[in-house]
């Protein structure tokens, strides 16, 4: 979808066809069904929670669906506490929040809006959404909370 993935799929020996350049999904699916010919069938490899955004975009017929994996939870999640908790998909934070409460102090960093959408069903807490996913972004949006904040405490 964006350079995160192609960057990993470069890593195994992979070189994508396309590589979308916006953080969110929805644009990048619309970016990638205007460079499909009508006559192409796109194989969606996804998880069995994800949110088929490919079905927002293009008709079932070009679409074909590969759920192959399924995020589940560890038994065990140890309790942390920390100023920001950063929560990469709505099924941390569904993982973190079945377990523990964020302290009321907490922020939430998290990449993208469906995230921050399953933080605010649960929690309270200040969120921060990056700009794209991975640790360079969240870092960055975390100093710059940290920045602002020293600014106006």
């Amino acid at each position: 979808m964006g350079e995160g993935t192609a960057q990993t799929m470069r890593e195994h020996k992979m070189n994508p066809e396309f590589v979308g350049s916006s953080a969110n999904p929805s644009e990048v699916v619309k970016e990638f069904s205007e460079v499909l010919t009508m006559d192409e069938k796109v194989v969606q490899a996804r998880g069995e929670k994800s949110f088929e955004r490919m079905k927002e975009v293009l008709q079932p017929e070009h679409i074909i669906d590969w759920p192959f994996y399924r995020s589940e939870p560890a038994k065990f999640i140890a309790y942390v506490e920390a100023d920001y908790y950063i929560f990469t998909s709505p099924s941390n934070v569904e993982a973190y929040l079945a377990k523990h409460a964020l302290p009321e102090n907490a922020v939430g960093v998290v990449f993208g809006e469906s995230t921050r959408a399953a933080i605010r069903e649960k929690s309270n807490v200040r969120i921060l959404v990056t700009q794209e996913p991975g640790e360079e972004s969240s870092i960055r949006r975390i100093e710059n909370d940290q920045d602002r904040r020293a600014i106006n405490p």
